[in-house]
């Protein structure tokens, strides 16, 4: 994703052992946020199970961009499998209303 212009961002620092203590920075409002993530999460489990292994660690960082003129989320992560991507994204998005949402740095 680094390379994609992107034009709306939500990276997501996710804490396994703590999930409560995840970070989420954006660009977006909430609505932007809770509509990107259903949409990524629609896309993701169509596609078919990542067999990899997980790299283990204790907080993982995904980033989605939302590219406005192809109408595309691309995802970055450093978790090793998407599969394993899809299910802390899908913790997020189950949890949206714990979380504040912070500004991008």
């Amino acid at each position: 994703m680094s390379q994609v212009a992107v034009d709306f961002v939500l990276a997501i620092s996710y804490d396994v052992e703590r999930p409560e203590n995840t970070v989420l920075r954006t660009n977006m409002n909430s609505v932007g946020v809770q509509e990107v993530l259903e949409a990524w999460i629609h896309e993701e489990i169509q596609r078919p199970k990542d067999t990899r292994p997980a790299v283990e660690k204790p907080v993982y960082t995904i980033k989605l961009g939302l590219e406005l003129s192809e109408d595309i989320i691309h995802m970055n992560s450093d978790t090793g499998n998407r599969s394993l991507t899809l299910g802390i994204v899908a913790d997020v998005f189950a949890r949206l209303s714990e979380f504040t949402l912070q500004p991008l740095a």
